[in-house]
């Protein structure tokens, strides 16, 4: 168990990066950061970003340099690797089910890279919200189509059909099994295809997608049949859906 960096290689910003991940838990990588200076806002899910002209100094505080390649097998092995992709930033993650798996929110405008299989509408008027949260068990749905269907029928439904809603994408909530593989494969590179299989057919999405009306609008208290309620947006989520609270507050335009 260790807290590893690999080595400057990665371009942006006009200027070159290192990878600073631990092997065991994201409590022993933030406190190393915390420790060895690297500021927070370089955490990126499951990594710290470090510049190059740093890397010297981390190696000096404890980190234990590695190749890009043994550095991505550890982080898989572990459980705590978070892809993104450009555009996209990994908000929270928990574990949950006793550890047997985990749920990340991720803030994005991209489509979840999967069909999904749930789905969460949030209205947002003035500073309350009007969440609709699928209950599972829904056919996959095409991201690429079926959830704005969905979302257009939402507000025909319960908003009323005289209202223009312009739906947008706020980002996804990906549940990732924790686990090996059964059996584990002779070589290395073979480990990392087989955590990258298991990784994407076991993954699933749920798509939120987001909406903003006037007050006059929303027709509170009126058009909000059984099941729909208008409420505060920390009440909405705090105690049913944390993971879902921050996209909440992305789409009031709240996030920190």
């Amino acid at each position: 168990m260790a807290v590893l960096i690999d080595p400057p290689l990665w371009p942006a910003h006009g200027r070159l990066w290192s990878h600073l991940v631990s092997d065991r838990s994201l409590e022993e990588l933030h406190a190393f950061a915390r420790a060895a200076g690297v500021p927070e806002r370089g955490f990126e899910g499951d990594h710290y970003d470090v510049p190059e002209e740093r890397y010297g100094q981390v190696v000096a505080a404890g980190a234990q340099p590695v190749g890009p390649r043994e550095l991505l097998f550890r982080l898989q092995r572990s459980g705590l690797r978070r892809p993104k992709r450009r555009g996209e930033r990994v908000l929270t993650s928990a574990e949950v089910a006793g550890g047997r798996s985990r749920l990340d929110t991720v803030r994005s405008p991209l489509m979840p890279p999967g069909p999904a299989t749930a789905l969460s509408l949030v209205v947002c008027a003035g500073t309350d919200v009007l969440i609709d949260v699928s209950a599972g068990g829904l056919p996959r749905l095409d991201p690429a189509t079926e959830d704005l269907a969905a979302a257009a029928d939402f507000a025909s439904d319960v908003l009323g059909s005289g209202l223009e809603v312009e739906w947008r994408r706020v980002g996804y909530i990906r549940s990732v099994p924790l686990r090996e593989p059964a059996a584990a494969p002779a070589t290395e590179s073979a480990l990392e295809s087989a955590f990258e299989s298991a990784f994407e057919s076991a993954t699933r999405y749920e798509s939120v997608l987001a909406a903003r009306l006037a007050p006059v609008d929303a027709g509170i208290g009126t058009r909000t049949p059984a099941g729909h309620q208008w409420r505060p947006e920390r009440e909405a989520v705090r105690a049913s859906r944390p993971e879902l609270a921050p996209l909440v507050e992305l789409a009031l335009g709240q996030e920190s």
